[in-house]
């Protein structure tokens, strides 16, 4: 008995508790895809496809899951940082620099000290847990987070709200694949669930990471190191390019639904399609054709 504690920790018992899991998920899935094989004339499931589902389902879910805890704690640390953490003006007053290497390269980074005054009315030096490229100016103010009994002050700006809103919707994201996973093993209606999907993959998600690459590409022609002028006229053409595909894509999402067609025996193909609506509007009784 002495040993149990030990033993079962909590790494453990979610471990134990992921294989239990994938097993009753495998077992179902299969129970579904047997199911469908035999309507579709296909025949049953044989074991090495089991075996190969439970897997693929066992690794997804210890990624899946350990993302999800890593994500929860770091939203939960960030949150109560937030909260219990006093907000101070901090000034830059000073910087360590290093050298970093990389693949052939090296450049030069920068950690800002800031000092500030506690609400104690003791003043405090303290470096930030970041490095950059770009060299700080002395006397620029900066936000930040700090924790007088830890010593900890994390710097509060659109970086760090960026970051902490991703981590809030990667999280909510996970958990909503895991719920689809539990939906298609149980052989639950899930039309809903895929218009959600479509939606927000189609509409948000894809957006969103061609407008964040557009950004780069800015970032990187005004904010970047100095190169020759052909390769800024690259970068040039590189972002007028993603712009008018952003434009395009934005629009045909707005007069397209997406169908997916199957290609092959596990693959499909995505084919814009006209919306309803816009179909309706096309072929409308009421209006007369000559």
């Amino acid at each position: 008995m002495s040993y149990l504690p030990l033993i079962f920790t909590l790494y453990s018992g979610a471990r134990i508790l992921t294989l239990l899991f994938s097993l009753w998920l495998t077992f179902k899935m299969t129970t579904v895809i047997g199911k469908r094989n035999v309507i579709e004339g296909r025949g049953r499931i044989n074991r090495f496809r089991v075996v190969y589902v439970f897997i693929v389902v066992y690794f997804l879910l210890e990624l899946a899951l350990g993302l999800i805890l890593a994500l929860s704690s770091k939203i939960y640390a960030d949150a109560t940082f937030f909260v219990q953490g006093d907000y101070y003006d901090a000034k830059i007053v000073s910087f360590d620099s290093h050298r970093s290497r990389g693949s052939g390269s090296s450049q030069t980074m920068y950690t800002p000290i800031v000092e500030f005054q506690t609400r104690a009315g003791e003043n405090v030096l303290h470096k930030l847990s970041y490095s950059t490229s770009t060299k700080p100016q002395l006397g620029d103010r900066i936000s930040l987070f700090y924790k007088e009994k830890t010593n900890e002050a994390v710097s509060f700006g659109f970086i760090t709200t960026l970051l902490f809103l991703g981590s809030c919707l990667l999280l909510f994201f996970l958990l909503y694949l895991l719920w689809g996973a539990l939906l298609y093993a149980t052989d639950a209606e899930m039309q809903r669930y895929n218009r959600v999907i479509k939606f927000v993959g189609l509409c948000i998600i894809i957006p969103a990471i061609m407008i964040f690459f557009e950004g780069l590409l800015i970032m990187a022609l005004f904010y970047g190191n100095k190169v020759p002028w052909y390769v800024s006229l690259i970068l040039v053409l590189f972002i007028l390019i993603l712009m008018f595909g952003i434009w395009g894509y934005i629009k045909m999402i707005q007069s397209n639904d997406i169908k997916w067609v199957r290609t092959g025996g596990g693959s499909w193909s995505g084919v814009a399609v006209p919306k309803e609506s816009n179909a309706k509007r096309k072929e409308n009784p009421l209006i007369k054709r000559k």
